[in-house]
């Protein structure tokens, strides 16, 4: 059985490494960040999960980013 934070974690590490592997396509590391971290939060919006469940998906999308990418 899938727990919150294991659906949670998938959403964030897949959308981490997509926002790295298109940063050129999305015009810089930044705007992927940017772009994929909204994905992060509309997906976990749309599983059902509350506005402030999608803040804290946000804030650890940041931290896996920033610890993947060098930031």
């Amino acid at each position: 059985m899938t727990t919150h934070e294991d659906t949670i974690e998938g959403h964030v590490k897949s959308n981490v490494s997509s926002a790295i592997d298109q940063a050129d396509d999305c015009g810089g590391i930044l705007a992927a960040r940017d772009s994929y971290m909204q994905n992060t939060c509309d997906s976990v919006l749309d599983d059902g999960y509350t506005s402030a469940e999608a803040m804290d998906a946000a804030d650890w999308f940041y931290r896996v980013f920033n610890a993947k990418a060098g930031r």
